[in-house]
């Protein structure tokens, strides 16, 4: 392996933070780079100054240092994703100015923005942390449409795994390419399709609502009954053919909720039959369990303890993997909850409305702790494709569902990982797109990994 030199004249902790990101990655070793700090006594070493002055050597490479993140914390200027070219590929910069035409990437030795804190901006979620009250949404969070990536319509993207695909395909003048891996995951918010006759109510309502009329009525009625009469399966009872039996997968997860003080909580009970059996299948098929927190969980630092410890009584192991339930968080609270009990993983890092890489990366790593300013414990698991995302993007634009689906894939088949969530509960054939998405997985996803 060589080693690349990288001289930064700076020990901010977030700068050192995001060179370990870089040592760490999977294209970094991909390519067969070692990254270091202090020059060795190997010749064949190459040298990158940051932000520093260059000694008189053509030969070694240079960025420039920005100050935007790695110095006093700001959002309040606007900032802008400038496209730069190498080769044939586009890649984005976090700059506070508008660049209207591409530019190349590299000019001689020379990378054109500040690569290392484009990278920093978008895993230390750097835009979440410091939002500012106006850019919050009712729930307290930066609103997904306030999103950088999203405001530029990048999200379809791993932006920082693309670039870094460039930075080291640049470095030893070669391609560097790793084809896409992926890990699938089933969050279980629901386990029968009308466990009371008030759910039965609400569906007749709901077909009310979607002007099905007085078919759609009979319909849900006489399924009602025939599924109470066991005359026809649970259309949620579909976990024989919804876990993959494949071993291709980089990990597979089933996470369980197991109580919860609102409406948005309690379909099921954690000791129910069905989990049980559940539980046993998902063994059976190599899935590890993680805890689906119930709405306010992610704040409540008690309440995560008492569902994690309901799920172990049944489960009879820890549970260390971890995805809220709506992907809610709160950046004060959630993170830490997660090292007082335990959590070795989390999978929230997405978007609920959009198909996308919130984080810029889809690969699992260690998210910043601007506190402590080192990185946390625990690693975090970008997720980048959910069905319930790409039913809200289908509505917002009028797109197919499963077509939306079908190009994310497409799209991202090299140098980074997809994370995918499929729910039990929106195969229901009796949802506008249940049916299409039920086919669409077992045709598609189910055969990603073999």
């Amino acid at each position: 392996m060589r080693t690349l030199v990288i001289h930064t004249g700076s020990e901010h902790p977030a700068l050192q933070y995001t060179l370990d990101f870089i040592r760490q990655h999977p294209l970094t070793r991909e390519a067969g780079w070692l990254v270091a700090r202090e020059p060795g006594t190997d010749a064949s070493e190459i040298q990158l100054f940051y932000g520093a002055p260059l000694p008189e050597n053509d030969d070694h490479f240079f960025i420039p240092a920005q100050g935007l993140c790695f110095g006093e914390p700001s959002v309040t200027r606007p900032l802008f994703a400038n496209p730069y070219s190498f080769q044939d590929i586009s890649v984005f910069s976090v700059e506070d100015y508008r660049q209207d035409n591409s530019r190349p990437l590299l000019q001689g030795n020379h990378f054109q923005f500040d690569l290392l804190e484009m990278i920093f901006f978008h895993i230390s979620r750097y835009e979440e942390v410091f939002a500012t009250a106006g850019q919050l949404n009712s729930s307290g969070w930066l609103a997904e449409e306030q999103h950088f990536l999203i405001r530029h319509q990048l999200q379809r993207q791993p932006v920082v795994d693309c670039l870094l695909a460039c930075f080291w395909s640049a470095i030893q003048g070669q391609p560097v390419h790793l084809p896409t891996t992926y890990s699938l995951s089933h969050d279980i918010d629901f386990l029968y399709r009308y466990p009371t006759t008030v759910k039965l109510l609400r569906a007749l309502a709901g077909a009310f609502v979607r002007g099905e009329g007085v078919s759609g009525l009979r319909y849900h009625w006489q399924r009602y009954r025939a599924i109470r009469r066991n005359q026809q399966p649970d259309p949620y009872d579909c976990f024989d053919w919804l876990l993959a039996p494949g071993t291709g997968w980089d990990k597979k997860t089933l996470y369980l909720m197991a109580g919860g003080e609102t409406p948005y909580d309690n379909h099921y009970r954690i000791d129910d039959p069905r989990i049980r059996s559940l539980i046993g299948l998902a063994r059976n098929r190599d899935y590890q369990l993680g805890l689906h927190p119930s709405y306010n969980a992610a704040f409540k630092p008690a309440l995560f303890r008492e569902e994690q410890a309901k799920l172990e009584q049944v489960y009879g192991k820890s549970v260390h993997n971890n995805r809220q339930h709506w992907l809610r968080w709160d950046w004060p609270t959630t993170p830490y909850i997660y090292g007082l009990q335990h959590i070795r993983e989390d999978a929230s890092m997405g978007y609920r409305h959009h198909l996308g890489f919130r984080a810029g990366t889809g690969f699992p790593y260690r998210l910043y702790d601007y506190q402590s300013q080192k990185a946390f414990d625990w690693r975090e698991r970008p997720l980048a494709l959910m069905d319930s995302a790409a039913l809200h993007e289908a509505d917002h634009t009028g797109i197919d569902p499963v077509a939306l689906l079908n190009d994310f894939l497409q799209q991202n088949t090299g140098n980074s990982h997809i994370s995918i969530n499929f729910h039990n509960s929106n195969f229901d054939p009796a949802l506008p797109h249940g049916q299409a998405l039920a086919d669409f997985y077992r045709r598609t996803i189910l055969h990603l990994a073999g």
